[in-house]
């Protein structure tokens, strides 16, 4: 006696007559070169995502060359955030002040001079938006000289800009009253009481960007666009 449950002793007249019909039909061969038109079909996506791949490969390894070669992008000071960064330096205890970091550890392509005109380094904080903010001081004045990396893009600034007449440097007052300048890759923003008879001296003292070993630049610009494309 078969199973109860066997799917055979369930199966009523119409069933068996259908398995008859099929079992009766003639086999079919697929039309001459189906399988060949197949092949060269899969081979065809199969080129397409290869290439598409390789193009972004390309794409990405350029992005990271350009970085890592020293193109950088453009830069807009956020000049009221600025003031406020310079304003809590000189109001709050430097202990509580998040990113504070020794002055003579800031990273290339910071630089941080230890005097500007006759002004002396004191505290420097790390911003998380990549700005590297240093705090001078000389008979009572205080000013912060903020560092952004890129070049400055005057275009979004031209209404609020004024050439501050250094010789031989690119400098700008802002309506507010701070001072911006230009270096090779590397833009500054002095905020605070700055001398005007120190001006000179001071954007003097401001360098070019400092120089990157390239296995450095290598990797920041990799962390850069894994943190771009939100990998990170």
């Amino acid at each position: 006696m078969t199973d109860p449950t066997d799917p055979t002793d369930a199966a009523g007249p119409d069933d068996e007559a259908m398995r008859r019909l099929l079992r009766g039909l003639p086999e079919v061969a697929p039309p001459e070169g189906y399988f060949d038109d197949l092949i060269r079909s899969r081979r065809r996506r199969a080129r397409a995502v290869a290439l598409a791949g390789l193009a972004a490969a390309g794409m990405v390894g350029a992005m990271v060359v350009a970085q890592a070669t020293g193109v950088y992008g453009d830069v807009e000071p956020a000049m009221d955030d600025l003031a406020d960064r310079h304003e809590e330096v000189m109001t709050v205890p430097a202990s509580s002040i998040r990113g504070e970091m020794p002055a003579d550890e800031v990273p290339a392509p910071y630089q941080a001079p230890e005097q500007v005109g006759e002004m002396q380094r004191g505290l420097a904080v790390w911003h998380t938006d990549d700005v590297v903010q240093l705090v001078y001081a000389a008979d009572g004045h205080y000013v912060s000289v903020f560092e952004q990396v890129g070049d400055l893009d005057t275009d979004a600034m031209a209404a609020d800009l004024t050439p501050a007449g250094v010789s031989g440097v690119d400098a700008w007052w802002t309506g507010s009253g701070a001072l911006v300048v230009r270096r090779s890759d590397v833009v500054y923003v002095i905020v605070g009481d700055l001398d005007p008879d120190e001006v000179g001296a001071v954007v003097g003292d401001l360098p070019d960007a400092r120089p990157m070993g390239m296995t450095r630049r290598i990797g920041d610009a990799m962390d850069d666009l894994v943190n771009a494309f939100g990998l990170g």
